[in-house]
């Protein structure tokens, strides 16, 4: 099959090339923010049912840990964009759009969680996004801004896919 590969774009300049693989990645990329938004809601059905079932009385321990769990990973996920948009590095247009429905996205997961988990809900942490001074200006350098925002989500959507 490779061989048909290299035969079809054997008639193709390195320019298309590169273009290909542009169009490629965007269309890629475009998945993996579908696949985490998809990912991401996985916690808030469950939180939907669960409370539901047992609107009566208090949730099982293990409901609780695992809506905890992913309470955290919210609040994380929420502070970021909440306090990237506060330290404006994210320039205007477009990418402040879309950062500002991720935070909505987020700071929405964090209020839903909080109140299926009512009593039951952690407290907020602190977050030290320069990590103790390890990671220089992440509120002042827009790549690493978006650097730590890709970390952040993977580690979102790998955690919840294994709880």
């Amino acid at each position: 099959m490779s061989t048909d590969l290299h035969r079809l774009f054997d008639g193709l300049d390195t320019k298309s090339l590169d273009r290909l693989a542009t169009r490629r990645e965007t269309v890629l990329a475009g998945g993996r923010v579908a696949a985490a938004l998809a990912i991401s809601a996985v916690p808030l059905g469950l939180a939907a049912i669960t409370k539901e079932a047992h609107a009566a009385s208090a949730l099982p321990g293990p409901v609780v840990r695992v809506l905890n769990f992913a309470l955290t990973l919210e609040y994380l996920e929420a502070s970021f964009y909440n306090w990237g948009i506060r330290q404006g590095v994210i320039p205007g247009g477009k990418d402040l759009r879309i950062f500002r429905t991720i935070q909505d996205h987020e700071n929405a997961h964090v209020a839903f969680l909080k109140r299926t988990l009512g009593g039951q809900a952690i407290a907020k942490p602190q977050f030290d996004f320069t990590a103790g001074g390890a990671i220089p200006n992440p509120g002042k350098d827009y790549e690493v801004f978006k650097i730590l925002a890709q970390g952040f989500e993977d580690a979102g959507v790998r955690a919840y896919k294994g709880q």
